[in-house]
């Protein structure tokens, strides 16, 4: 009769046990064994009241090699997460070599005996994370359940010589991987003794063949496990596998937040219940905006989230209860979608063209530009207008995503006397083309590439007062104020007349000034 060497999981010798109670654990409990924390509900101090929340989640701290090393049954524990309810251990390799001695197959690893689980137990293998894994040059391995009448997953490797083996591959040449299903807190593993390395002659390159379940990220294939014991020797015969944990006392949140029982393990105010997505049960995890422990009450604490600057570099971040806001300097304004400062037209684009026409929004501008400096950024302001005159955005896409600068566009247009061709057409039928000209110049001024070419804000004020006025009315009676002005700028400014002009092309005023003077200005 075939030998099968059966691999179970130790972890779960011992059958999940819940305690009465979600008691609060003592302050003395340790939580920490060597280099790994042990957070509750795990625990390492078993001979101590409420240490863990019950028998399946105690650990034992040994000293191995001089060195504190958290067990659960025979399997080192590396790491334990509460985020994502995983337990990282050390399983142990199944190697199956022959022995050129005895000429015949022989079986080697931790284990010679079956461990038995119970569906009570927090583990389970996780089925996302874990694959059976199996390297050799002529290997069939079986992983099975625990009553192996259920799941049978077979993996198979095969190779003729060295030559076939490719680094990084593990599809069958000397490497397989196979997915695994959910729910399976228990399971044995053994090679088929009707496919050996004795029989293929495959054992004089190839003298040993593998199989374990184990972290599949962890895992990259080297044609070096089939002529050595490098695959093996790596984790001195273990290699990382995940296991999935919940509280398993239960069926579901839905029952477990009824807490008829007293046992509800989700004690944090800012914590939430969250369903197992492996097997029955329920895992805690603290609510967006928190971290900490969601089993202990308070344990969820309010997370800082300007601590890793968030928010654009030339703005500012305020944490708040369970979050962030990002807020930017005066004249700018956030945008969530892009997490950037980009100019605030709000101010000025908030005003509908189509139900007020241009004019209320050059007075607008007016009484902005006002609150300006010399030092402001004209350039900005110059893209401003832009949007407003072409309805566009300041970056835009054209042909196969191709970006392109509105700037450049309009530019472009400009010296080309094609500026028709840009303007937004709602704008174009409301407002004369000598009022659009002239903004169309004023933008044009403050896109200057050389910044000592650029107009200083207050030369900027000037203009956009005149265009306003000519914006009411060209001849429009000295002394007169319209009601929109005085609401927004207040104190009665003199009013002037204005000589009605045929307007310009492009090129007439491409290298014009800003000139109170000039025959386009108030006399």
């Amino acid at each position: 009769m075939a030998m099968f060497l059966q691999l179970g999981l130790g972890l779960i010798l011992l059958a999940a046990q819940y305690g009465p109670g979600a008691a609060v654990p003592s302050s003395v409990c340790r939580r920490k064994c060597g280099n790994v924390d042990i957070p509750y509900p795990f625990g390492i101090d078993p001979n101590i009241p409420n240490c863990s929340l019950g028998v399946g989640f105690d650990l034992s701290c040994e000293v191995q090699g001089g060195v504190s090393r958290p067990f659960r049954g025979a399997f080192e524990v590396l790491n334990i997460s509460l985020t994502n309810s995983t337990v990282r251990v050390l399983n142990y390799i199944l190697g199956y070599c022959y022995n050129t001695s005895t000429e015949s197959m022989e079986y080697f690893g931790r284990y010679r005996g079956v461990n038995k689980g119970s569906p009570s137990s927090p583990y389970r293998v996780s089925n996302i994370q874990n694959r059976f894994t199996v390297i050799g040059c002529c290997a069939l391995a079986l992983m099975s359940d625990y009553d192996i009448t259920g799941y049978r997953g077979y993996g198979v490797a095969t190779c003729r010589n060295l030559s076939d083996l490719v680094d990084g591959a593990c599809s069958g040449i000397g490497c397989s991987q196979t997915t695994i299903p959910k729910r399976i807190y228990y399971y044995r593993t053994e090679f088929q003794d009707s496919v050996n390395t004795s029989q293929s002659q495959t054992w004089k390159f190839s003298p040993c063949s593998y199989a374990v379940v184990m972290e599949a990220s962890q895992f990259r294939f080297s044609a070096e496990y089939i002529s050595t014991k490098k695959f093996n020797d790596t984790y001195g015969g273990r290699a990382p596998m995940i296991f999935d944990w919940a509280i398993r006392d239960t069926k579901s949140c839905d029952v477990a937040k009824q807490n008829k029982t007293g046992t509800y393990a989700c004690l944090s105010s800012n914590g939430m219940c969250v369903d197992s997505i492996n097997d029955l049960g329920y895992m805690c995890n603290c609510t967006r905006g928190y971290e900490g422990n969601p089993y202990l009450p308070g344990g969820c604490k309010d997370v800082n989230e300007c601590y890793k600057n968030p928010c654009p570099s030339d703005g500012f971040c305020r944490n708040t209860v369970g979050g962030r806001k990002c807020s930017c300097r005066a004249g700018k304004k956030y945008s969530k979608k892009s997490n950037t400062c980009n100019p605030d037209t709000s101010l000025i684009l908030g005003v509908t063209i189509g139900s007020f026409g241009l004019m209320i929004i050059i007075i607008i501008i007016v009484f902005w530009v006002q609150m300006l400096t010399d030092k402001s950024d004209v350039y900005s302001f110059g893209v401003i207008l832009l949007e407003i005159l072409t309805g566009q955005l300041p970056l835009k896409l054209e042909g196969c995503e191709k970006p392109r600068s509105l700037s450049l566009l309009f530019l472009s247009a400009m010296k080309k006397n094609n500026l028709d061709d840009v303007l937004v057409s709602h704008v174009k039928g409301q407002e004369s083309m000598e009022l659009l000209c002239g903004l169309a110049d004023l933008a044009k001024s403050c896109l200057d590439m050389c910044g000592d070419n650029r107009p200083l804000m207050k030369d900027v004020a000037d203009e956009l007062n005149r265009l306003r006025k000519l914006s009411v009315h060209p001849w429009i009676r000295v002394g007169v104020e319209t009601e929109a002005e005085s609401l927004l700028v207040g104190e009665s400014a003199p009013v002037y007349e204005f000589e009605q002009s045929t307007g310009y092309t492009a090129d007439e005023s491409e290298d014009r000034p800003i000139n109170p003077r000039s025959v386009y200005y108030a006399r």
